[in-house]
C-alpha cells in the first residue's frame, strides 16, 4: 500500500480575488492527479461574518457590534395624587393641597361620592358678605394646580410670581405656580406655596 503525502502550499489573495486552488502533490510512485480546492472541500465556500438587519454581509473585523436597546419604560399606572403643595390664607389658616378646594362664605358642594373624595369646603368669614357664597375653586389636574372664579359678584383676582395681578372672567381657570397670590373680593387672600 502507497502513502500519499499532501503538501498545502497557502497562497495570499485579495478580497476581491478568486481564492488560489490548493496543490496536492502526491509522491511521484502513486498518481501524478492535481486535485483541486473545490475536489477536497466541495464548491461552497463559506466565511465567519456579520450580517446586518438590511442584510449586508461584512467581514467580522468590520463589524460594529451595537449594545442592545434599553428596556422600555415601564408603562404609567394610575397612583392617588400627592400633595402638591400648600395654600396660605391671609386669616393664618393654611390648607394642604391633597384634594381642591371650595372656597365662599357658604360654599355647597354637589359631588358624586362615586368619583372618590370630594373637595375641602373653606368656609370664609365676610363681613360684608363681598365674598360670594360660592366664590372660587382650587382644582387638582395631574400635576397641575388651577383656580377657576365660580361666577363671583366681586371677582377673583390672580398674581403670578414677577407678573401683575389680574381678574379673572367668571368661570374661567387659570394654572397657578409656586407664589402664586389669589384674591377673593379683596377681602380674603391665600398664596401658593410647594413645600420644599
Amino acid at each position: 500500500m502507497s502513502r500519499l503525502t499532501v503538501e498545502v502550499h497557502a497562497l495570499p489573495f485579495w478580497p476581491d480575488e478568486a481564492p488560489t486552488p490548493l496543490v496536492v502533490s502526491p509522491h511521484a510512485d502513486d498518481h501524478d492527479e492535481l486535485l483541486s480546492y473545490d475536489d477536497l472541500f466541495g464548491s461552497t465556500q463559506q466565511a465567519m461574518a456579520f450580517q446586518a438587519q438590511d442584510e449586508r454581509v461584512t467581514p467580522p473585523r468590520t463589524a460594529e457590534a451595537s449594545p442592545p436597546p434599553p428596556p422600555p419604560p415601564p408603562a404609567p399606572a394610575r397612583a392617588p395624587e400627592p400633595a402638591l403643595g400648600i395654600l396660605r390664607l391671609s386669616t393664618g389658616d393654611v390648607v394642604k393641597l391633597d384634594r381642591g378646594v371650595m372656597l365662599g362664605r357658604a360654599p355647597t358642594v354637589n359631588h358624586d361620592p362615586t368619583r372618590g373624595e370630594g373637595p375641602l369646603v373653606l368656609r370664609l368669614a365676610s363681613p360684608q358678605n363681598d365674598i360670594s357664597r360660592n366664590h372660587a375653586e382650587v382644582l387638582l389636574r395631574g400635576w397641575q394646580v388651577m383656580v377657576r372664579d365660580l361666577g363671583s359678584t366681586n371677582g377673583t383676582t390672580i398674581a403670578l410670581p414677577g407678573q401683575e395681578p389680574r381678574r379673572l372672567r367668571p368661570n374661567d381657570a387659570q394654572v397657578i405656580e409656586a407664589g402664586t397670590v389669589v384674591a377673593l373680593a379683596n377681602e380674603v387672600s391665600f398664596t401658593f406655596e410647594v413645600e420644599a
